[in-house]
């Protein structure tokens, strides 16, 4: 196909995407799978999302594996939850700027962000 029709494909369905996360944020409970199909494709996605859904633990956990510096959009009390933040680190050093202060002085997570995948975000 030539590059002008690559080009609008491309913005067509990026176009869908952001049209069904907006959705989401009128509609969280039935729109729970798309949300999770996006986080599980692109972890910024978590940004994308109604507060409901970036309050929800599995999408999070998700958004999280993908990139760590998705942390940054997570809600309530998950902002504290161990396990997330240990993953988060694991995929980007940088997502310990959204740590807790408790969680940052953690010895597990200082080891998990030492090994993360990249210590600089752009």
């Amino acid at each position: 196909a030539s590059p002008s029709l690559r080009t609008a494909a491309s913005t067509t369905s990026w176009s869908a995407r952001s049209s069904s996360l907006a959705n989401c944020r009128a509609r969280p409970p039935c729109c729970t799978w798309i949300a999770h199909a996006a986080v599980r494709q692109n972890g910024w996605a978590l940004e994308l999302l109604g507060e409901d859904l970036r309050a929800n633990r599995d999408i999070v956990l998700t958004a999280v594996e993908r990139e760590g510096h998705a942390m940054k959009h997570v809600l309530g009390d998950l902002q504290h939850d161990r396990e997330l933040v240990l993953v988060a680190v694991r995929s980007n050093a940088a997502a310990l700027d959204f740590a807790p202060a408790a969680l940052r002085n953690d010895p597990e997570v200082i080891k998990a962000a030492s090994m993360g995948i990249r210590l600089h975000c752009f």
